[in-house]
């Protein structure tokens, strides 16, 4: 990301920032699932007050807005008093990610331990396999040993979907900060969270 005077990219929604206009940059590029995106188009900010600039690309602006989801949920559960458990599964028909989320909801429910809140982003592993991470956040479980008890370990259809507790909340937002933005197809999604986020009083 190139921008005039140190100001960054999120500095710049902070200021006097106007959109001035957006340049094609790989006019012709076809995207290959699963590779990181490509940029398409660059942008160019102004401050009108002091006319600095700041320019960013298309992908930057969804990593940003990927990552700010995701400092906005580490942020909400925080607190001693909330559990959150990482789950990984491939993305495939086998998957289908509403309906694994749905499953998963309708279980807690079932055992008076409800989902707080979730999000999820989509990653690729050296095998170029295409698969999620989600977290999801809970009250306060207590268990021994940190092994998952069996309300936590979840399925769809008989495939078992791994599951783990997160030890170290911020470490493992780092982790997923820092993963690229990858292709999945046209106008699907590559990031996403729950429509709220339940807080306990």
């Amino acid at each position: 990301m190139q921008n005039n005077h140190k100001t960054s990219f999120s500095e710049s929604y902070k200021r006097n920032y106007k959109f001035k206009y957006k340049t094609p940059i790989s006019e012709g590029h076809k995207p290959i699932i699963n590779d990181p995106k490509e940029p398409k188009f660059d942008y160019l900010l102004v401050d009108e007050t002091s006319g600095n600039k700041i320019k960013f690309n298309d992908v930057d602006y969804i990593k940003r807005k990927r990552n700010k989801m995701i400092d906005n949920f580490f942020n909400v559960y925080n607190e001693k008093k909330y559990t959150l458990i990482e789950s990984s599964f491939p993305d495939t028909k086998s998957f289908p990610l509403n309906l694994v989320i749905q499953g998963i909801k309708q279980k807690c429910i079932n055992t008076l331990f409800s989902v707080l809140g979730y999000i999820w982003i989509i990653d690729v592993g050296d095998n170029n396999k295409r698969h999620f991470h989600l977290v999801l956040a809970y009250e306060k479980i207590d268990v021994k040993n940190q092994s998952l008890p069996k309300f936590l370990k979840y399925k769809f259809k008989k495939n078992k979907i791994y599951s783990s507790f997160i030890n170290n909340p911020d470490a493992f937002k780092t982790y997923l900060k820092k993963k690229k933005v990858y292709e999945r197809g046209f106008r699907k999604r590559t990031y996403n969270k729950s429509i709220k986020y339940k807080t306990i009083i």
